[in-house]
């Protein structure tokens, strides 16, 4: 027996109907929809495969929005969890530093890499620099995920996908 793959293959080779081909894949979405509520982390796999087919290894609004909000730390023993700073604070700070970012890097994954990087080092860089704990933060994550020479492009998406 064929997969879903070779049969919708085998069906568009014989026909070229892009109308059925999309009636097809509108089953899919009916299937997967419905796997989405029993099965999330297989149905979040598969998002992000086709995601990064048509994409690459770059965040958009959507996969960003999902990724920052399973984000947490412990403050005092309770789950801070979200995002820390807004997708707006977030692009007024990438244009501020866009030089050290590489263009590759869109708004997305940077919005996701200091919201990971605020839950990963607040308590210490709090403790440590209490006046300017979001500016080391800032700093921190700029090299960290920006300006690391032996990771290829996308490692803000392949860290969190791989």
């Amino acid at each position: 027996m064929m997969n879903i793959y070779e049969m919708l293959k085998s069906y568009y080779e014989r026909s070229n109907d892009r109308e059925k081909l999309w009636g097809s894949i509108e089953e899919m979405a009916e299937v997967l929809d419905a796997m989405k509520e029993k099965h999330p982390d297989k149905y979040w796999h598969l998002m992000r495969e086709i995601h990064e087919v048509w994409n690459g290894a770059h965040y958009d609004t959507a996969f960003a929005m999902y990724e920052v909000s399973k984000m947490y730390h412990l403050e005092d023993e309770r789950e801070v969890r979200g995002e820390y700073w807004s997708k707006k604070m977030t692009d007024d700070v990438l244009r501020q530093y866009r030089s050290r970012v590489p263009s590759t890097y869109n708004e997305c994954d940077f919005y996701v890499a200091l919201n990971a990087s605020y839950h990963d080092l607040v308590n210490s860089k709090r403790k440590r620099f209490p006046d300017k704990y979001e500016n080391e933060i800032i700093e921190d994550a700029i090299a960290f995920w920006f300006n690391d020479d032996d990771m290829p492009d996308g490692k803000v998406w392949w860290y969190f996908n791989k």
